[in-house]
């Protein structure tokens, strides 16, 4: 019995030796190279490292984190996420005027450029900064927000399969700003965001319609979250045929297949033929 806290203040005191002799966001980078998909990977892990992170620095956090995020988009956006969310803080305190400054920052970074994933990135940024101008009193800049959204979907880009996941008041938020938002009842106890992401190049572009996953009742009541990767394969004609589940929590396994199996693409042709294709789809739900 006396060996077992012996092993923990080792392996402890090791781990918190090896974290302090990194450079900032050292060992975060490395956690995000780890996973197979990078920040569209395990949330989880990356925000508690994350977190770890943000602890060790401390008033060093937030001029570290300027020189890590540098002129990567993709950064900026999770880590955004990741200063605001309640299920990506892990007992820390939000910062949501950082998170808005970060936003901004990518917005910037984005320009006019007109590409699709430019393009995408804008319009996903575009409505969380809305939503988040909007929570914290910003109303101009936030119906600034909202209307480069707007321009982006009215200019006839295909939007739909970019919406960010959100709650019922985060999506009366972002349809009310400007005017009453009191009528949004408050309901960031029981969100239930989701979100779906390709994993695969061959598939990215392709995609014309992505239906979110719904949260499956069963799972409310052990206030489960977690991700779920499906493999799909898509006929010539860019309809889904199968599905299968093969990781994640398996009570999203049935969610998750019947979204998939809704999905549509865009033909695949090889040497001129339409062939058929396979890949995979991430499905992250969140209690």
């Amino acid at each position: 019995m006396r060996i077992i806290p012996f092993i923990c203040f080792t392996v402890c005191f090791v781990s918190i030796f090896a974290f302090a002799q990194n450079q900032p966001f050292e060992v975060f980078n490395n956690a995000v190279k780890a996973e197979r998909a990078g920040f569209s990977g395990n949330k989880e892990n990356l925000s508690t490292v994350f977190n770890q992170e943000r602890i060790r620095l401390g008033e060093n956090f937030e001029s570290e984190l300027w020189k890590y995020l540098g002129n990567d988009v993709e950064k900026h956006y999770w880590i955004g996420s990741f200063l605001k969310s309640k299920s990506y803080l892990h007992g820390n305190q939000p910062l949501p005027e950082l998170t808005l400054k970060v936003w901004q920052n990518a917005l910037a970074l984005i320009g006019e450029k007109t590409d699709e994933e430019s393009l995408s990135d804008k319009f996903r940024i575009s409505i969380l900064s809305t939503i988040l101008a909007t929570r914290i009193g910003k109303t101009e800049l936030a119906v600034g927000y909202k209307k480069d959204a707007e321009k982006i979907t009215n200019s006839g880009f295909n939007t739909k399969i970019y919406f960010p996941g959100l709650s019922e008041h985060e999506r009366c938020l972002y349809q009310n700003v400007g005017t009453d938002t009191s009528i949004c009842k408050e309901d960031e106890d029981n969100q239930t965001p989701k979100e779906v992401i390709i994993s695969g190049g061959i598939l990215n572009g392709k995609a014309t319609s992505l239906p979110f996953a719904e949260y499956p009742e069963k799972a409310r009541g052990k206030k489960l979250s977690g991700l779920v990767r499906v493999k799909i394969l898509i006929d010539v004609d860019g309809k889904v045929i199968s599905a299968e589940g093969f990781e994640g929590h398996p009570e999203f396994f049935e969610a998750a297949i019947k979204a998939a199996k809704k999905a549509k693409f865009k033909p695949t042709k090889l040497s001129g033929k339409p062939v058929k294709v396979s890949g995979v789809l991430v499905y992250r739900f969140i209690f």
